[in-house]
């Protein structure tokens, strides 16, 4: 009895080393597939990155950055209500990332639903992480406009000009 428990135990550890190689070997899986991705953004091949998007998002469900990429491409693609869910899904993966939080204000604008835009490119303005900035005031601005708020929206727009003047 003892021996048969000893050779479960070690039948018990050698699987979870193989488990977590399989994790391993997954994750290394969907970041070639996420870098496929991106090499096939570049060429303008947005159909097999779309691909190679979703590839690499179900090997690494909690990875934001996939998530986040994904995001953007379905809205590129003018799915609305699945970039919403795949970037709502990569804020709660890393709530820290302004860049998502922008990429979510923008989607809820293609939705038309103002407020939570607002709300979303504010809080990617909070966050330190953002890399956007002049284009999250500038997106604030116009989704301020959108909801009549036009003292606001001439202030967000205003200072989107002095980051960006371009703009």
């Amino acid at each position: 009895m003892k021996r048969r428990l000893g050779l479960i135990l070690v039948a018990s550890v050698l699987l979870a080393g193989c488990a977590s190689r399989m994790t391993e070997m997954q994750r290394l899986q969907a970041q070639n597939s996420y870098e496929r991705a991106l090499s096939q953004l570049n060429q303008g091949q947005s159909v097999l990155a779309l691909s190679s998007l979703t590839e690499a998002t179900n090997l690494n469900p909690r990875s934001a950055l996939y998530r986040d990429t994904l995001g953007l491409v379905l809205l590129d693609f003018g799915r609305v209500d699945q970039a919403l869910a795949e970037l709502a899904k990569a804020v709660e993966l890393d709530p820290n990332r302004g860049d998502t939080h922008f990429h979510l204000g923008t989607a809820l604008a293609e939705a038309r639903r103002w407020e939570d835009a607002v709300a979303a490119y504010r809080k990617a303005i909070a966050l330190p992480s953002l890399t956007l900035m002049d284009l999250a005031h500038q997106n604030l601005g116009l989704a301020l406009f959108h909801l009549g708020r036009y003292r606001e929206a001439e202030e967000a727009l205003r200072f989107a000009l002095s980051l960006e003047p371009q703009l």
